[in-house]
């Protein structure tokens, strides 16, 4: 006897001889109507076998019932499995075990339940416990591309694959214990293809003693083949993963991780059972940054492909808290199930670094340029002009008017050695720490002024980062001079670095001595001008470099008497930006 039931109770299939036996089993009917047939059913529920495997809370079920037909009585063990867990279809399959029906015809209704396994679409089996075939139905022969006859009597363990016959024993001695299971045997068919074939078996009994099984028997050749190639494809993805010197970790759609790469362990600092089941956000992106990534992350969540086309320069974070920027490539993979994204990263700590630099000496070439082309150019001229002056006031014998022309002279090779030895040194790093930067300066000031008072408030900087300019020091050098030989015969200086944003940082410099000339203040930083006879040049070159940084500098107000204020501001940089 044969039922198709699905989630909801609704019979979708019912053998023939079951038909015959009750009039109400007919497609589209509810399965408690069948059960609510008063003197049929007298003991067991078929429907309490069936509902927990419709709602996935077991494999296979059994139930044993007994009917009562007019005068004949019959008992059934049923077995119950699922077809379809995705749609809840679940077979039953009811074997007679006691008594015997008379039909009108005379003949055991019995014989007629064998034949109705010929109308399975899946393959049906019973063999004795010494692993004998009973019974086979035309799908299993055909799964095994033998007929009937070369079947009955043969054991099992002749179609079977040497490497699985110890588990089709084990199996079997389960049946003996009365103990049903699902499995997976290789067979080999007439013309020696191998199929997998998925068995669902249950013990059978007469006169209450277990003496046989049956089973239903599923091909799923094609989807261990679907599946071994899934493990072959899994391992070489692996390998490549494995062997990548890019950091790889798969995620699940909660972000959670799933494969933690070795190069990501040495990326990261973090083990593979650190990593595992750990939300990847959580882990290795800084607290500030996790609302923004998860955004970006969200599409692919979704499932969206296109959410992780291009590569994003990432600041992420070690076990140990230090911090590099990194390029992190995403990829997603959907399935009817489940959603994995794939994150490949690198550290391209040193690429930015280099990359500044480069940009960084760039902008100071333009700018040596520059200078070149205007200052040092006009600058030649003069001393060329100065030269022809001087042989006329050396015939004239004025020698007043030639010690003011090497005074001019000497000024101007000042000048224009000053930007050659600022323009000579090499470039440093892409970024510096601008705590090191200031006590580096402080350190020169005071070796090379000794009576200078140098007051120094920088403790709000210690962990910013500024350009490593070769340049900016000498910024920071040529105001402090300036207030040494501007000052009083006692000058003091104050330089005080503070945060003004996260990506701002000020540098004051202040002195105590009688501050700038009003005649000039307007055009301070302009070429050439200054209060000194021995020209101009530091302000406006200190102004040029600070903007070919990204920064500024300026002078702030101050009431007459009280000293100059100089401000430099400067861009923050992040480690690897």
């Amino acid at each position: 006897m044969m039922l198709v039931v699905s989630r909801g109770g609704d019979l979708g299939f019912v053998s023939e001889p079951l038909a015959k036996l009750i009039r109400r089993a007919r497609r589209g009917r509810s399965l408690k109507t069948l059960e609510d047939i008063d003197g049929i059913w007298e003991s067991g529920s078929l429907g309490e076998a069936i509902r927990p495997i419709a709602d996935g809370e077991s494999d296979v079920g059994h139930v044993q019932t007994t009917l009562h037909l007019g005068k004949s009585r019959l008992g059934l063990a049923w077995s119950v499995w699922a077809i379809d867990r995705e749609s809840g279809l679940v077979a039953a399959v009811g074997v007679p075990k006691t008594g015997t029906i008379v039909g009108p015809d005379g003949r055991p209704v019995y014989v007629d339940f064998l034949k109705e396994m010929e109308h399975l679409p899946i393959g049906f089996l019973i063999a004795d416990f010494e692993e004998h075939i009973l019974y086979a139905n035309s799908t299993f022969c055909k799964m095994v591309e033998r007929d009937l006859e070369e079947l009955i009597g043969r054991p099992l363990t002749e179609f079977v694959l040497p490497e699985d016959r110890t588990l089709l024993h084990e199996q079997t001695a389960l049946r003996k214990k009365g103990r049903s299971s699902t499995y997976t045997l290789r067979v080999r068919t007439r013309q020696g293809t191998i199929r997998h074939l998925e068995i669902h078996a249950v013990p059978r009994a007469t006169d209450e003693t277990l003496s046989f099984a049956s089973a239903a028997v599923i091909d799923v050749t094609d989807r261990e083949r679907v599946t071994a190639e899934l493990r072959r494809e899994r391992m070489r993805l692996m390998a490549i993963a494995i062997a990548s010197s890019d950091a790889i970790a798969i995620v699940d759609a909660s972000l959670r991780i799933q494969f933690w790469s070795s190069a990501a362990e040495r990326l990261f600092g973090y083990s593979v059972d650190d990593a595992s089941g750990k939300s990847i956000v959580e882990l290795v992106v800084p607290t500030e940054s996790r609302g923004e990534i998860r955004r970006l992350l969200a599409p692919l969540i979704r499932g969206n492909q296109a959410g992780g086309k291009q590569p994003r320069e990432i600041e992420l974070m070690r076990k140990d808290g230090s911090r590099f920027l990194a390029e992190v490539s995403t990829g997603v993979a959907v399935s009817d199930t489940e959603v994995s994204i794939v994150f490949v990263c690198r550290d391209v700590t040193e690429k930015k670094m280099a990359q500044l630099e480069r940009e960084q000496a760039h902008r100071e070439l333009k700018l040596y340029a520059s200078v070149l082309r205007h200052d040092l150019t006009n600058d030649i001229a003069l001393l060329l002009s100065n030269l022809d002056l001087g042989r006329q006031l050396i015939a004239r014998g004025d020698i007043a008017a030639i010690e003011e022309l090497i005074n001019t002279c000497d000024t101007v090779l000042e000048r224009s050695l000053e930007v050659i030895k600022a323009f000579g040194k090499p470039s440093e790093k892409g970024i510096k720490n601008l705590l090191d930067l200031v006590c580096d300066v402080v350190r020169w000031a005071r070796s090379t002024y000794p009576g200078l008072v140098l007051r120094v408030n920088v403790s709000e900087v210690k962990d910013v980062m500024v350009a490593g300019s070769s340049l900016l020091p000498m910024v920071l050098q040529n105001l402090i001079r300036n207030s040494v030989m501007h000052g009083t015969s006692r000058p003091e200086v104050t330089v005080t670095a503070r945060l003004e944003s996260n990506d701002v940082v000020y540098i004051d410099v202040e002195d105590n001595g009688p501050g700038v000339d009003p005649s000039i203040r307007d055009r301070l930083f302009a070429r050439g001008v200054s209060t000194r006879s021995s020209g101009g040049f530091g302000l406006y070159l200190s102004r040029e470099i600070l903007r070919s940084l990204g920064g500024d500098l300026e002078l702030i107000d101050t009431a007459p008497g009280e000293g100059a204020h100089f401000r430099i501001t400067l861009p923050v940089l992040r480690p690897g930006y």
